[in-house]
């Protein structure tokens, strides 16, 4: 049996992440660029547009143009880094399985078992995105709705009136965004369960309802991890880049920014998706004994291979 199919605690998840992104790091990077691939492609379709370069429509006066422009492109960005953080992100967890259950692993073949069920993945991706958003927008405007009917019925509120007021905005509002990772938290499963376990798009998000329940906590620590070591990473390599003394409309600021932009996500991409995939292999082995479950399939296997060697001895 393999031991790393064992009940892990969060910190053995994070060390066993980072275990694994060490030793097969070439493996895990490489298979990322295809997301900054895709969003390079994207970039370089708005060019022409006069969106990125230059920023002559972004800087109109009209603010109709300014929407316009943003609004192409930020769906052309969005589209293109949904496919590639598909990509990026299906193969990753093809790999993750691989090595975590001691199966060698390679780019090629981890992007050739994701091409039947690409867009299975791509589907999840968009449903909890919508969700997400969905989830987001209502509560930006009930606030709004709420802070807009407080100004018209009081006028001049008085400051202890001011205080508890915006005490109570900003729980609603921290409310909302809790309910939106919690959104997120709950299908955060949803692909590995969907690749691992060939499952429809559907059935894989209920399936992470499931494995997820009572373990919304870890799954939201591990991920606030992630994101800050992103962000990090992120900060790292773009920081440098503000004190080139260079125009803000530069050519070369720009191609700098989105260099340490694609470095960041080349290195802090896999990551995530490692303590994802480890998380999927921790819930089920607590929920189903899924460690036991292989154990029996590997000593019924067993006894056929013998059978089949037998007759040619």
């Amino acid at each position: 049996m393999n031991t790393a199919l064992r009940p892990m605690s969060t910190g053995e998840v994070l060390d066993r992440t980072f275990n694994l992104y060490r030793n097969h790091f070439l493996l895990f990077s490489g298979i990322a660029i295809s997301e900054v691939v895709c969003v390079l492609v994207g970039i370089l379709l708005l060019i022409p547009m006069g969106a990125v370069l230059p920023l002559s429509m972004l800087n109109s006066l009209d603010p109709i143009v300014v929407m316009e422009t943003f609004g192409v492109y930020s769906m052309v960005i969005f589209i293109f880094s949904m496919v590639g953080y598909a990509l990026a992100l299906g193969a990753t967890i093809f790999a993750v399985s691989k090595v975590h259950l001691g199966q060698p692993a390679t780019i090629r073949d981890s992007f050739r078992e994701l091409r039947p069920v690409g867009l299975r993945v791509v589907r999840i991706l968009m449903s909890v995105t919508l969700r997400c958003v969905l989830a987001g927008v209502l509560t930006y405007v009930l606030v709004v709705a709420l802070v807009g009917l407080v100004v018209r019925s009081i006028e001049i509120p008085p400051m202890l009136v001011r205080w508890m007021l915006a005490i109570f905005f900003l729980s609603l509002f921290v409310a909302g965004m809790v309910w939106v990772a919690r959104i997120f938290c709950r299908y955060s499963l949803a692909v590995p369960a969907c690749l691992l376990e060939r499952l429809p798009a559907r059935q894989a998000m209920k399936r992470s309802k499931w494995l997820t329940k009572s373990a919304l906590g870890r799954i939201f620590l591990v991920f606030l991890l992630m994101s800050i070591l992103g962000l990090g990473l992120s900060y790292v390599f773009q920081i440098p880049v503000f004190f080139l003394p260079l125009r803000d409309t530069s050519v070369i600021l720009i191609t700098c920014q989105l260099t340490g932009m694609f470095m960041a996500l080349i290195l802090a991409a896999p990551i995530g998706t490692i303590s994802v995939c480890l998380l999927y292999y921790d819930l089920r082995v607590r929920k189903e004994a899924f460690d036991l479950q292989l154990m029996m399939e590997a000593v019924s296997r067993a006894p056929e291979a013998t059978a089949t060697v037998a007759p040619t001895a």
